[in-house]
């Protein structure tokens, strides 16, 4: 679709984000890849994972320990500008 993609991780899915845990996680039994996989491939296609400070503190999880394809900090401020833009669009799962 030659979209810039930006995935933001709040709340509790900032452990998708720790190493290990996405790989243990399939969509539905029907489906060979775990979500690691698809992650993977997300940002093999240039996708930009945010993990979101304040989540990861509530949490307990420490931001150097995520996996090496989480591009940085962003939470809802950032979510909020980018979704505010005319130039981009949002969804939300």
């Amino acid at each position: 679709m030659d979209a810039r993609v930006e995935m933001y991780f709040t709340a509790t899915s900032v452990h998708l984000l720790m190493p290990g845990v996405a790989d243990g996680l399939r969509a539905s039994p029907l489906v060979n890849k775990t979500i690691g996989d698809n992650l993977r491939e997300a940002a093999a296609l240039g996708a930009r994972f945010f993990v979101c400070s304040d989540a990861l503190h509530a949490q307990g999880l420490e931001a150097s320990r995520l996996i090496a394809e989480c591009s940085g900090h962003g939470g809802a401020v950032q979510f909020m500008a980018r979704a505010l833009d005319a130039r981009w669009r949002a969804l939300v799962f």
